[in-house]
């Protein structure tokens, strides 16, 4: 079946003249050359070249995050006694009504169970963040994730902020 097909293309060869032969030398093993490019080089440069601008970004959340160090030193670890304790049934309400205590705008919606919220906070400062997360654990809600992103070009501590939020009872 090979020495067939490999028949039928040395006779196509032979049929052509001696320029096209000669082009075919030389240009063959160019498109090879541009193809191996194409599929293996050109998306492993592409792909490291992505990776380095991962690690820049998580540097640079690395190092807003040691700026914030010594904010987070001076918070008070334990809960006030006379901290609102949150209810089940009103979370949603009570967890709004913190966020804007701290002038936060808050963006809340139901996630898939039963008394977990998703938080979205846009253009807020860092040090307000934190301490809304600290009253929402004094209150009895878990904050199981927080996502935290800089915002470029503007204030060191003003960020975007993505908090799941879920239910756990008063600590």
């Amino acid at each position: 079946m090979i020495s067939n097909l490999l028949a039928k293309v040395d006779g196509w060869y032979g049929g052509l003249g001696s320029q096209e032969q000669q082009i075919l030398r030389f240009g063959g093993p160019l498109i090879g050359l541009l193809l191996a490019y194409l599929v293996l080089l050109q998306p492993l440069g592409s792909a490291y070249l992505d990776r380095q601008t991962e690690l820049s970004d998580r540097r640079a959340d690395l190092v807003w995050l040691r700026d914030q160090r010594d904010m987070l030193e001076r918070l008070n670890t334990s809960c006030d006694l006379r901290a609102q304790i949150f209810e089940a049934s009103n979370l949603q309400a009570d967890i709004e009504a913190a966020s804007r205590r701290f002038g936060l705008v808050p963006q809340i919606r139901t996630l898939g169970g039963e008394n977990q919220y998703q938080l979205s906070l846009s253009n807020a400062q860092g040090n307000r963040i934190l301490n809304l997360v600290r009253v929402l654990s004094c209150g009895g809600a878990s904050v199981t994730s927080m996502d935290l992103r800089a915002i470029d070009g503007g204030e060191v501590s003003q960020v975007n902020a993505t908090l799941d939020i879920q239910y756990g009872g008063a600590n």
